[in-house]
């Protein structure tokens, strides 16, 4: 499972909605999310899943559904 810390404080959020809705209430702030395939930074999360749909053709659902995946294989190959 993918977790997503506040960089300003010891929070950790299951989702990025939530992370930046945290960070503008609390620390007033926008988060910024670099990009792993291109390594652009994004700020937003709107932002930054118009980046991954106009520029690379996908969703962060999609990055996040084929981590797990990769996880989960990886696990079956070490058990």
């Amino acid at each position: 499972m993918i977790e997503f810390p506040c960089k300003w404080c010891n929070s950790v959020f299951l989702d990025r909605d939530e992370l930046e809705d945290h960070a503008k209430e609390v620390h007033n702030k926008v988060p910024v999310y670099p990009c792993k395939k291109c390594n652009e930074v994004i700020r937003g999360t709107m932002n930054f899943d118009k980046h991954l749909t106009l520029v690379h053709g996908t969703t962060h659902w999609d990055i996040h559904l084929a981590i797990r995946e990769m996880k989960r294989q990886f696990k079956e190959m070490m058990s």
